[in-house]
């Protein structure tokens, strides 16, 4: 018959998911004596990165009567498997359980009101382009994907407020200072250079919702669908709206909700006429009554002294934000005012409202 019997449980313990540089609660693992003979337990540990936690009153160097048991407490602190390893008198030493956890998979704070601002700030080297390093404030893991200093000009996501990477989120459309358009890979890699990207209005480009290798942008007077193939770039036309000079996708602007409206602004190159602005329904083929400004802006300009930028809201109408201060003559009883922004909808403007 056994005399020294060491029983760990449970065999294999996964920690889930946890932010980097963080540490799990504490999951137990019961040793017990299930023979007849005193056990010396020699040593417990883990592979890094996970550590052990004895129970309270328990050394993690301790003899183990027989029937008698002990908690240990590993704790996950990021992404690795490992194995908690019990050394002892038993017959089976060295005992182990196995351990798991996925690090990473979620960072970031809960809003304190507070500016977090990185204590490395004024050291930090930013890593080659494709690797990564660990945000040392919220914990998220930061790619990068350009190198400016490379480009000779700075690239980044046009604006914030538009969806940067594809419905696969295999790919990111970048934007250069001089205008010019490129895809990468979620590493940095090049998918379509800027010479393979096709021509387009100044504005911004914009995912399908659905399909991960079509794109959006203005191209003259038409609403144009990119659809990528390989390194290069098939082209077609979803509208060409014939009243317009121009249509522009301009500052802020994104696809709909439900994948299948912009908001968009179309008019004409002379400065001198007013920009009309409306929602267009690809799946419907409908153009919204346009919102037509009282100032004036040359249409093919993403941003001017009329309008700075558009928003379409969730129910398919527009905030529109325009670019100066003074008596716009741009915003009726459809348009709520807030500061210098306004909510409208496409009907006939019904008043003027004073912007000072």
């Amino acid at each position: 018959m056994q005399t020294t019997v060491l029983n760990v449980l449970p065999a294999a313990i996964s920690f889930g998911n946890e932010l980097v540089n963080t540490t799990t609660s504490a999951q137990n693992v019961l040793l017990t004596n299930g023979g007849v003979t005193a056990i010396a337990i020699s040593g417990v540990q883990t592979s890094t990165p996970f550590a052990v936690q004895a129970s309270a009153g328990a050394p993690r160097s301790t003899p183990l009567k027989a029937d008698a048991g002990r908690d240990v407490h590993p704790d996950r602190q990021t992404s690795y498997a490992g194995f908690l390893t019990i050394t002892s008198s038993a017959a089976s030493s060295p005992d182990t359980a196995a351990l798991s956890g996925a690090g990473g998979a979620v960072c970031g704070q809960p809003n304190d009101g507070l500016i977090h601002i990185p204590p490395n700030w004024t050291t930090f080297m930013p890593p080659s382009r494709g690797d990564n390093y660990v945000d040392p404030v919220f914990g998220c893991t930061i790619v990068r994907l350009t190198d400016a200093s490379q480009a000779g000009t700075a690239q980044h996501h046009y604006y914030a407020t538009l969806t940067p990477m594809s419905a696969d989120d295999s790919k990111i459309l970048i934007m250069n200072e001089g205008g010019a358009w490129f895809v990468t890979d979620l590493v940095g890699n090049i998918v379509v250079p800027i010479a393979n990207m096709p021509a387009n209005n100044a504005g911004t480009i914009l995912w399908d919702g659905s399909n991960g290798h079509i794109f959006y942008y203005t191209n003259g007077n038409s609403l144009m669908r990119g659809t990528i193939s390989g390194s290069s770039v098939l082209t077609s036309v979803v509208h060409t709206f014939s009243e317009y000079q121009v249509v522009v996708l301009p500052d802020k602007t994104d696809l709909s909700i439900d994948g299948q409206s912009f908001a968009m602004w179309g008019g004409t190159t002379s400065g001198t006429d007013p920009l009309n602005i409306f929602t267009y329904n690809m799946q419907t083929n409908a153009k919204k009554a346009p919102f037509v400004t009282g100032c004036t802006q040359n249409a093919a300009f993403n941003q001017g002294s009329c309008v700075h930028g558009i928003t379409q809201t969730a129910d398919d109408n527009v905030i529109i934000g325009f670019g100066n201060d003074g008596h716009v003559r741009s915003a009726g009883t459809a348009c709520g005012m807030a500061q210098r922004s306004f909510t409208c909808r496409t009907k006939p403007v019904t008043s003027t409202p004073d912007m000072t």
